[in-house]
């Protein structure tokens, strides 16, 4: 979040939307490979989707809506968050303020 405040962003999220990586992983390509190694056009096929969105969501470079996150999981018979995970930004530094030397402190 440093390079963010030095960009002028204070708001975390605001820092996420200008940024490349998205806040949320997925385990896609795991759950293919333990459903029968399936590829992404047939998950793509059950999720009503074209497989390109489905590689965009799987290598993260895309986030699905939240109806569409529900339906790739319930493909894989798992819960949303087995399959999605949320990552936080990190909240910004915050730089304490020095005290103010008054004419009554001695000074060091």
């Amino acid at each position: 979040m440093v390079m963010a405040a030095r960009h002028g962003i204070h708001n975390p999220y605001e820092w996420m939307k200008r940024s490349k990586k998205l806040p949320i992983e997925n385990t896609i390509r795991t759950c293919r490979f333990f459903a029968g190694e399936m590829t992404q056009q047939a998950l793509a096929e059950k999720v009503g989707v074209t497989r390109q969105t489905i590689l965009a969501i799987e290598a993260g470079r895309y986030s699905p809506s939240l109806e569409l996150a529900f339906l790739i999981a319930h493909a894989f018979g798992k819960p949303l968050e087995e399959v999605f995970h949320f990552i936080p930004p990190e909240e910004p530094e915050k730089v304490e303020e020095p005290e103010a030397i008054t004419q009554d402190q001695p000074h060091e």
